[in-house]
């Protein structure tokens, strides 16, 4: 039987991972959906951390893939890259 991997990056629950967005310079997280305790039916959860937007991918690729550009999933980031 398979263990399922336990993340906790940074000592956060769920966490697999944080890195600066490449375009708006933002901390981003990207979370196992059950272990986070964020509330989504998602397996796979990114989450802007200074603004607390949060969208959901069922692989962990395209996870990873969305944490590069947040003004693409966070309205927050969109508007600041606006002004």
């Amino acid at each position: 039987m398979k263990t399922k991997k336990y993340y906790s990056f940074n000592n956060l629950a769920g966490c697999v991972v944080q890195s600066k967005s490449r375009k708006t310079k933002v901390l981003v997280g990207l979370y196992e959906g059950t272990q986070s305790g964020l509330a989504s039916d998602m397996p796979w959860l990114i989450v802007c951390e200074e603004h607390s937007s949060c969208v959901g991918h069922y692989s962990l690729n395209a996870a990873k893939q969305a944490m590069s550009d947040t003004t693409i999933w966070c309205e927050k980031c969109q508007e600041n890259q606006k002004t």
